[in-house]
């Protein structure tokens, strides 16, 4: 185990997956005291992964996946439970904070398609004002006014839009829905 441990930290992957299911399949194999095959060669493509090893790392990898979901789901369940707790007086309708949750989600396909377009018109340049105005008006202007137009098109008009409460958590919900599908990938 003295020897995988010191390859590790040089060792590229493609990802916490990667690495997980290699710590576990090299765990596995200490704890049934088979020998721990030659996994890290100089070069990948030197070594086919045997059956048992493809399962025990495609296992691993599909468990850190839900394990990486969870973690960036959790936050914005968190929130959403906390904010919509502040409002004391009168609750929005779960139905109204759903659609505008998806709203806020959905507003990541506009959101890309604009800040392709402007860092082509205004590539990010190499002084501390270009830095800042690239993200000021390309970044921020962009997903916060569409985070503001998932408010604006279906629960801006509803009934249950009746107080200013309403407005933080609605714009809290779409921004929470956004920035989910931002922790997602």
């Amino acid at each position: 185990m003295a020897e995988v441990a010191s390859i590790l930290p040089g060792q590229k992957v493609f990802g916490t997956f990667v690495l997980a299911a290699d710590l576990t399949l090299f765990a596995w194999c200490e704890q049934s005291f088979i020998p721990i095959p030659d996994y890290f060669p100089k070069t990948r493509s030197s070594r086919t992964l045997n059956p048992l090893e493809l399962f025990l790392a495609i296992q691993d990898a599909a468990s850190s996946l839900v394990l990486l979901l969870l973690l960036a789901v959790a936050p914005t369940i968190f929130l959403l439970w906390f904010f919509y707790n502040q409002d004391r007086y009168k609750h929005e309708s779960k139905k109204l904070l759903v659609v505008t949750f998806l709203l806020g989600s959905l507003m990541i396909l506009p959101a890309i398609f604009f800040e392709l377009i402007l860092k082509q018109l205004f590539p990010e340049g190499d002084t501390i004002l270009a830095v800042f105005l690239f993200y000021v008006f390309e970044v921020a202007l962009v997903e916060e006014s569409l985070k503001l137009f998932a408010v604006r098109v279906y629960a801006y008009n509803s009934k249950m839009f009746n107080e200013p409460m309403d407005g933080l958590i609605l714009g809290i919900t779409a921004a929470l829905g956004f920035a989910t599908v931002e922790n997602i990938f």
